[in-house]
């Protein structure tokens, strides 16, 4: 492998495409802490691989959020993710200036371990966002009655990130993107549709900072 496809941190590879929009660090955010970390001797030779990037926002984050009390019902990462991407919608719950939260629900798309959603130009929800960028996200999976317990089953995330309006190249990708989501085998249709409607709608960008899932099943707490 090149060295420059090297990640300096883990020695794994870095999943690099320099130059290229669909390289991973084009739509993720990356910590300046995280440079300090790098050797060196290192530094400046390679990039950082889409892992590690990951790995320290989970650790900065966790700094800052609670973990979750009932450590039993905790979900790992892969499942987490699926449940995310494969949700219709969420909630995103948002601040604003009055103090009061504001929830509302959004489709999404989840690209490059982000979500993404689109919204109009303006609205209630876009006040809130220009005040406050930071958010959280909810999907609820799989529900299932259990009532000889009294009791629920289900599948339920939450992420927390900083909601940031994209432009351009990744603008476009990710409104093809909802569009092969909502509406598979009308496809062209929806593609015809962003150009005249480019100019009339947001792309936002949450970049997760921490994210949790939990599953209670078989009625067990």
């Amino acid at each position: 492998m090149d060295n420059d496809k090297i990640c300096p941190l883990c020695g794994g590879d870095n999943g690099c495409k320099s130059g290229s929009e669909n390289c991973w660090c084009y739509y993720t955010d990356i910590p300046d802490g995280i440079f300090k970390l790098i050797p060196e001797e290192k530094r400046g030779k390679a990039c950082i691989c889409l892992e590690c990037v990951e790995k320290f926002k989970r650790s900065e984050a966790e700094k800052m959020f609670r973990e979750m009390s009932k450590e039993n019902m905790h979900m790992d990462k892969e499942e987490i993710m699926e449940i995310l991407s494969e949700a219709e919608y969420g909630i995103i719950s948002t601040i604003g200036e009055n103090g009061y939260p504001y929830g509302f629900p959004m489709s999404h798309k989840v690209l490059n371990s982000n979500i993404y959603f689109h919204c109009g130009v303006n609205g209630h929800k876009i006040d809130n966002l220009n005040f406050n960028n930071k958010v959280s996200y909810t999907v609820v999976g799989e529900t299932k009655l259990v009532p000889e317990l009294q009791d629920t089953d289900y599948k339920s995330v939450i992420a927390f990130g900083e909601a940031v309006l994209v432009e351009g190249s990744e603008k476009t990708k990710v409104l093809k993107e909802i569009v092969d989501k909502y509406a598979p085998g009308f496809e062209e249709i929806g593609y015809k549709s962003i150009g005249p409607e480019y100019d009339i709608v947001k792309v936002y960008r949450i970049e997760i900072e921490y994210i949790t899932g939990k599953e209670r099943k078989d009625g067990k707490r």
